[in-house]
């Protein structure tokens, strides 16, 4: 309401602010297959990202990571084949000539949840 709005007449409480200036969001793509496969959760490349997102930024700034998968690399969904639905297939047809770059993850939680450890990272 516009009640808890006005500066020195009011105020508003609440367990949550919207704040756009302490998230930001790391794209990577267009990636082959295996890449992509690579970044998502239990792989060490995630881990290693967020690795470096912490060495050069810390702790201060809440991330995520959109990854985008080449539109020619994106499998066809068939019985019997492996895959991990809403990762690395999707139901449905998918829009001919647009790269797949719906998947957006909390890298950090990932890695924290699973305790996915990384191979040493080194400032260059």
């Amino acid at each position: 309401s516009r009640e808890g709005a006005v500066l020195g007449a009011g105020a508003v409480l609440g367990g949550r602010v919207w704040d756009r200036q302490h998230k930001f969001r790391v794209r990577l793509g267009p990636l082959a297959l295996t890449q992509y496969d690579s970044f998502l959760p239990g792989g060490a490349p995630l881990a290693k990202l967020v690795d470096w997102v912490r060495l050069y930024l810390g702790f201060e700034l809440e991330w995520d990571v959109r990854l985008r998968l080449a539109e020619a690399e994106v499998p066809r969904l068939s019985l019997g084949r492996a895959g991990r639905l809403g990762w690395t297939t999707w139901l449905g047809r998918r829009q001919s000539g647009v790269d797949a770059d719906d998947l957006c993850l909390n890298a950090e939680a990932f890695v924290s949840q699973h305790g996915i450890v990384s191979p040493e990272v080194t400032a260059a």
